[in-house]
């Protein structure tokens, strides 16, 4: 077996089996979000990404700010996913010597424009030198009280479905930049501002982790169906989620029709949306909306509901029930090229 075919989540269940959580204090290692501390009053939880360019990014669409700003906003969102607040990062840099000074001083005002948003202080990192493309890895800390915590484990039977905004933003901007279409059009310029400078849902994931109503809760980074499944999986639970609810917004269907393409099907496994999934017992939902409007965090907009039985299905507009595709983006069994591109051999 190669690691094309075991792909990315086999490989991350392997290396969970290999290294179960050891200390008392752990809460929470491989497997959700941040991994997650208990230091008594509070629990601190830590994440990390890396964004590899050719894999994450590509320099021709991107600004340095924008790129800066993404390498912060990607773990922020981690952190909200939890349910806590993020407060320090850690900024780790691989760096082709022929980068322009000017390039990498734009990249960290970007840094710096999102931390600042998000009140997270860089307190360190490394650099160093990469001989095939830029390499960014950033991890942050965050803090939460033990009882707003919320992971992918925690969903029941009956709770509703609820997601933060609209869904297949950044898979419709990613695909207006790889075809070249409909970038000087001033309708589709948020698709390709989402794709290239998301915004993580903060104050929310910490609002929600607060407010204490919700069961369960994951960012959309890899796909509503695929992160869907980390939830059920986890949870030992199966999902309905219904297509005349899915939030797909106007210009997210005018790029879909310029390109001849699903925009149901991006919103289900585009990916990098950055939204959050949220499962929330239906007695606290309208409970939770209108605490969410009130703090101007929403809106939540309810998608589905959690089953007993185990399998993901589609409600399609017309009642029929089907089994729901889990698509999104794997790293490996997709190969190594960028996510949009037709899978390797």
């Amino acid at each position: 077996m190669r690691l094309k075919d075991l792909g990315e989540f086999g490989l991350i269940g392997r290396i969970e089996k290999l290294f179960p959580p050891g200390a008392s204090d752990v809460l929470q290692g491989i497997g959700d979000d941040c991994a997650v501390l208990d230091q008594g009053d509070y629990c601190l939880l830590l994440t990390t990404d890396a964004l590899v360019e050719g894999v994450h990014f590509r320099l021709s669409w991107t600004s340095p700010r924008a790129l800066g700003r993404k390498s912060i906003a990607v773990n922020v969102s981690d952190i909200m996913a939890m349910g806590g607040i993020p407060s320090y990062a850690l900024l780790s840099l691989g760096i082709p010597p022929s980068t322009a000074v000017p390039f990498l001083e734009e990249f960290l005002v970007g840094v710096r424009e999102m931390a600042d948003f998000c009140g997270v202080t860089l307190v360190g990192g490394d650099t160093t030198s990469s001989p095939s493309g830029l390499l960014i890895s950033a991890t942050l800390v965050g803090r939460a009280p033990k009882e707003d915590l919320l992971f992918r484990s925690g969903a029941g039977p009956g709770n509703r479905l609820l997601v933060s905004g609209p869904l297949g933003e950044s898979r419709a901007g990613m695909e207006l930049l790889k075809r070249g279409v409909g970038t000087d059009d001033p309708a589709l310029q948020g698709l390709l501002d989402w794709h290239r400078n998301p915004t993580p849902a903060f104050p929310l994931g910490c609002r929600i982790g607060e407010a204490r109503l919700a069961s369960a809760m994951i960012d959309i980074s890899d796909g509503l169906s695929q992160d869907l499944g980390h939830i059920c999986t986890r949870s030992g639970v199966g999902a309905i989620v219904e297509e005349s609810s899915l939030p797909v917004s106007a210009a997210a269907r005018r790029a879909a029709a310029l390109l001849g393409e699903d925009p149901i099907a991006w919103a289900l496994g585009g990916g990098e949306d950055y939204r959050l999934l949220v499962a929330v017992p239906a007695p606290n939902v309208e409970r939770l909306q209108k605490q969410i409007l009130q703090e101007g965090c929403g809106p939540l907009l309810v998608i589905g509901e959690i089953t007993r039985e185990p399998e993901l299905r589609l409600r399609s507009k017309d009642g029929a029930l089907r089994e729901l595709p889990v698509t999104g983006y794997d790293h490996f069994s997709r190969g190594a090229g960028f996510p949009s591109e037709e899978p390797k051999d």
